[in-house]
């Protein structure tokens, strides 16, 4: 008998290891580097999920937990991800239940976009979210890029900041992410590089290992601040990076960046492209 029901505290380290052994099975197979460097990683990765209130994690099981999944619904616009099965229950339908799941939750909370990344050499979940109605509004390069001093001002976000950045992220991304934006700030990881007295790029994270989302006024800006938290880093920062913004990619590599592999964001719902260069997050 199959059961759906929501992700406990409980399960996290189950959770965890299916997500790491399942993400790490396509990647071995494709040639990529796994999502998760370790099974301690994806472990922490589901406590942190579990612990978000905005955040509802989904729970398949049979005699075991079989798979789980993951909705933001931290601002307008909802995120699914990670989408993990248990390579012993891949190919029966587990994760047709999990994304069911999440698209349902999402209409009944009175969310109209949803999105999710996707890695593009995983095929089979490409084909599970377009028949799902999903469409690839966005193909993406996920980038790492190199430590660099820049010339312009980069310093840490401060909580006087917030409101600005969350009317600048409107404004140049097309929608509200206030929820997330103050989320980040918890974590004092974020960075904002300034021209003159005016914020002309801010990217955000939960770490200095990646640059979760942000958005600058040019490329070039934008490339900056992310080599400038590899600064902080001490070692390259990834990134997603939408290929279809005109010169960003390019942009990118001329500052030493190297493509680690290609991504497709989709969406279920109405989609705008932005019009400023931004950087795109593990759940849009």
């Amino acid at each position: 008998m199959i059961q759906v029901d929501r992700v406990s505290a409980q399960d996290c380290d189950e959770a965890g290891r299916l997500a790491f052994e399942a993400f790490k099975d396509i990647a071995d197979r494709h040639g990529f580097p796994p999502e998760f460097k370790s099974i301690h990683e994806a472990r922490a990765s589901a406590r942190w999920l579990t612990s978000q209130e905005p955040v509802l994690g989904f729970a398949v099981r049979r005699r075991a937990l079989e798979g789980v999944a993951y909705l933001s619904m931290i601002d307008e616009v909802a995120g699914i991800g990670p989408v993990a099965v248990d390579l012993s229950a891949q190919g029966q339908g587990t994760g047709r239940i999990l994304m069911q799941a999440c698209l349902d939750a999402a209409v009944k909370h009175g969310h109209t976009r949803v999105r999710l990344m996707q890695d593009a050499f995983n095929v089979g979940s490409l084909g599970l979210y377009a028949s799902l109605g999903f469409q690839v509004v966005e193909p993406l390069a996920i980038v790492a890029t190199p430590p660099a001093t820049a010339a312009l001002a980069i310093r840490e976000a401060d909580d006087e900041d917030l409101a600005e950045l969350c009317r600048l992220y409107r404004e140049r991304v097309g929608f509200d992410r206030s929820g997330e934006i103050h989320l980040a700030q918890r974590y004092r990881r974020s960075l904002l590089i300034e021209k003159g007295d005016q914020i002309a790029g801010f990217v955000a994270g939960y770490s200095l290992s990646k640059a979760e989302f942000g958005f600058a006024d040019d490329n070039e800006t934008l490339v900056t601040i992310v080599a400038g938290q590899a600064a902080l880093k001490g070692a390259p920062v990834q990134w997603m990076l939408p290929m279809r913004h005109d010169g960003l990619l390019n942009a990118a590599i001329r500052a030493g960046s190297t493509v680690v592999k290609m991504g497709n964001l989709m969406a279920f719902g109405p989609y705008e492209a932005p019009s400023a260069p931004h950087i795109v997050s593990f759940w849009y």
